[in-house]
């Protein structure tokens, strides 16, 4: 077990608390994007008729030999050609990597912080856990072993479900980054959440409760 030291929690919760915000704000900004393309789809003349012949959009095009390369990025393009990408854009994958990308760069500082050891060869915090939910221990004290052991933490049976969800996300990642597999944000987003929790409250001993809304707050539960 990593000796604590001092300004430990100071470290760790400057570096998630504001981690749980951004994704807390990720989620909103995906579900606005989300009602954007939907409403454009389903108003696409509307649209059409926006971008008009010579559409403000521009075409991209490429030439190029073995010798020359040239990116052509201001042709013109007619706009019925380019409306039907308006909801065709792998939103959910990108947001999705983003977000995977925000609580693996915030575990490695964590790590950085409570166990520098653990990071010396700057592999990611969660490599001990697999990207396959099937070669998790049914054990859930030796699973929590993944979880706890980067941290400088003993096992304990609590971290198992994040360690099975770390699991899940990194298959999922894996499918959708690797082999264009279908990913549904709001899932993938929601064990991001999880994980990013647990790896809150297990480095920060003393914390009991997290309360967080990063917008105008309109509900006496949020105080």
């Amino acid at each position: 077990m990593a000796r604590k030291r001092p300004g430990q929690d100071e470290q760790v919760f400057s570096i998630m608390r504001p981690t749980l915000e951004n994704l807390l704000e990720l989620g909103v900004k995906f579900r606005l994007h989300k009602y954007i393309l939907d409403q454009k789809e389903l108003d696409w003349r509307s649209l059409e008729s926006e971008l008009g012949w010579k559409s403000p959009v521009k075409g991209i095009g490429l030439i190029a030999t073995r010798e020359e390369f040239e990116i052509h990025d201001n042709e013109d393009v007619s706009a019925d050609e380019i409306v039907p990408f308006a909801n065709q854009i792998p939103l959910d994958a990108a947001m999705g990597s983003y977000a995977f990308t925000m609580l693996e760069s915030s575990g490695d500082e964590v790590v950085a912080a409570v166990n520098p050891l653990f990071s010396k060869d700057r592999s990611a915090w969660h490599r001990l856990i697999p990207d396959d939910v099937d070669r998790i221990e049914d054990d859930p004290l030796k699973a929590s072993e993944r979880f706890a052991e980067p941290f400088g933490l003993p096992p304990h049976r609590g971290y198992a479900k994040a360690v099975l969800k770390m699991a899940a996300l990194k298959q999922a990642r894996n499918n959708f980054a690797h082999r264009g597999a279908e990913v549904y944000f709001d899932d993938f987003f929601k064990d991001i959440l999880y994980v990013a929790t647990q790896v809150y409250f297990a480095n920060l001993h003393d914390e009991k409760q997290l309360k967080l809304f990063p917008f105008s707050i309109m509900d006496s539960k949020w105080y």
